[in-house]
């Protein structure tokens, strides 16, 4: 389908981002800061045109409403009939991965950071007040 279509266009300029992320650059090719954000925000999208990539396989596997007898029947059904729910649900998973695997990470490893880091809500308000966001 379109997103399908859409995530293979989007996988190659990903790739680009990250190897040009981790790559140790000259300050010439940008802060490194700067192709953090760059290599996010290509992952952002790419976890938006999964979910609706997600959605469209499940309707091509001739996936039909019917009435719920469990509360994983009823999100699987709010999550192929709402769009706006999969844009939800693909910016959580973002914000779990940019938590887990964002610059303050590779800076501090024993805060918890990397696979299976806390990305609660706590954190995110603690970081952006260190910050001096909020």
């Amino acid at each position: 389908g379109p997103s399908e279509r859409a995530l293979a266009a989007l996988k190659p300029f990903a790739r680009i981002a990250w190897e040009e992320c981790r790559e140790p650059l000259p300050e010439s090719a940008g802060p490194a800061r700067t192709r953090w954000e760059i290599h996010s925000t290509w992952t952002l999208l790419l976890c938006l045109h999964h979910a609706e990539a997600e959605a469209e396989r499940c309707v091509r596997a001739g996936w039909q409403p019917q009435e719920w007898r469990t509360e994983a029947q009823a999100l699987r059904h709010i999550f192929l009939e709402h769009r706006s729910l999969r844009m939800l649900g693909a910016v959580l998973r973002w914000l779990r991965w940019a938590h887990s695997w964002g610059p303050e990470c590779s800076q501090r490893e024993d805060d918890g950071c990397g696979a299976g880091a806390d990305a609660s809500y706590e954190r995110t308000r603690r970081t952006l007040q260190l910050k001096g966001s909020l």
